[in-house]
């Protein structure tokens, strides 16, 4: 679903249901920005009230080695959504705006599953959704994933039934690396910041829960891997019944995401839990001081996936006796950075030294 909704040069509304990269923002509009400004050049421009969502209700998929549902759309509703039987129920790499509420994820319904050839249902994912990795504004409620993730000795933590998930049978089974939630994690150019949060979350007899999805081979951990993060709202997937947050636990990480000694660490993801109370919370900023080594991000520092170095030029740590011989979170070209906020605050190094000047951009933080 999704693509771009615009006006051609001929002034005829179009629409385009891939991955439409040739125009700035797949950002539907009510009003034709091309006539309403002298030229097209700020078509992705739109103003709050004038804002277009595309609403999807009532809808099932099923039977798909694929995505059962993904989204390109800019601004998208999803109400009353299906999947059974698909290698990924759902996915979204809307821009402005995704929400999906009161959605059903069976990623095996026990079934046996015809399949043409020598194909093996293990051969297909049995993954519940996976968490884009940038430019993205993700919020689900009330959704249900069952009979998801790969059932094994390794990723019992959280069930030990014996029928949980899905496992290596021919016709009912799931691939491996299956998780009921994964994290795009393989680039340092695209980084997540804050940008997803869900609420009245409900994960039913499945097996592993939790996987950081990189397709890199033997590569080192990611900027977007480093910082991955998600707003728990009432803490049902953390099991703590309080506003969580779900945060990377890679070792390369420290103890960034290690808000406080109440943390719970999942050995899964691997991620932490921390619960976002006594002023706890997450923050945002993108810290600039060398304008020529920014540019290189994407160029020849910190990819997108692609095998160039992203090199540490100093790392960001949590103030206080806890984080002591911490060596904090390390900081690239590319210093997006994200964290727990609300304790004594954050310390800065670069391993040059100080910049003669350095900006903050894109402060996201609670101002209470």
């Amino acid at each position: 679903l999704g693509g771009t909704l615009y006006y051609n040069d001929d002034d005829v509304l179009e629409y385009n249901a891939g991955r439409d990269l040739t125009r700035p923002k797949r950002a539907p509009c009510v009003i034709n920005k091309c006539k309403t400004i002298d030229g097209c050049a700020e078509y992705s421009w739109c103003q709050p009230f004038h804002q277009a969502w595309l609403k999807v209700t009532n809808t099932k998929a099923f039977l798909a080695a694929g995505v059962g549902l993904n989204s390109w759309n800019g601004r998208m509703e999803l109400i009353n959504y299906e999947c059974h039987d698909c290698g990924l129920s759902l996915e979204s790499l809307s821009t402005d705006g995704f929400w999906a509420d009161n959605m059903l994820g069976v990623c095996r319904s026990k079934v046996p599953l015809v399949l043409p050839g020598n194909a093996k249902a293990w051969h297909i994912p049995g993954d519940g959704f996976k968490w884009y990795d940038t430019n993205q504004e993700h919020i689900l409620t009330n959704i249900t994933l069952r009979n998801c993730g790969y059932r094994s000795a390794e990723f019992d933590q959280y069930n030990q039934d014996p029928e949980r998930g899905c496992g290596d049978e021919d016709s009912t089974g799931c691939h491996e690396k299956s998780s009921v939630w994964s994290f795009v994690a393989h680039s340092d150019q695209f980084v997540p910041e804050i940008m997803q949060a869900t609420k009245y979350i409900s994960i039913e007899n499945s097996g592993r829960y939790f996987r950081f999805h990189d397709f890199r081979k033997n590569a080192p951990s990611s900027v977007s891997g480093r910082e991955q993060n998600w707003f728990d709202a009432d803490g049902s997937m953390t099991g703590l019944g309080v506003p969580s947050v779900i945060s990377s636990g890679l070792a390369d990480a420290g103890m960034w995401w290690f808000a406080d000694e109440r943390a719970i660490y999942d050995p899964q993801g691997p991620l932490w839990f921390f619960e976002m109370t006594n002023g706890r919370g997450l923050g945002h900023v993108r810290i600039k001081w060398d304008d020529a080594l920014h540019d290189e991000v994407g160029v020849t520092q910190c990819g997108n996936g692609k095998k160039i170095p992203c090199d540490y030029v100093g790392y960001i740590k949590h103030i206080g006796d806890l984080y002591a011989e911490d060596h904090g979170l390390p900081v690239t070209a590319n210093a997006d950075i994200v964290g727990p906020v609300g304790g004594f605050g954050w310390k800065f190094e670069l391993n040059r030294g100080a910049p003669k000047s350095m900006r903050f951009e894109e402060i996201e933080v609670d101002p209470s």
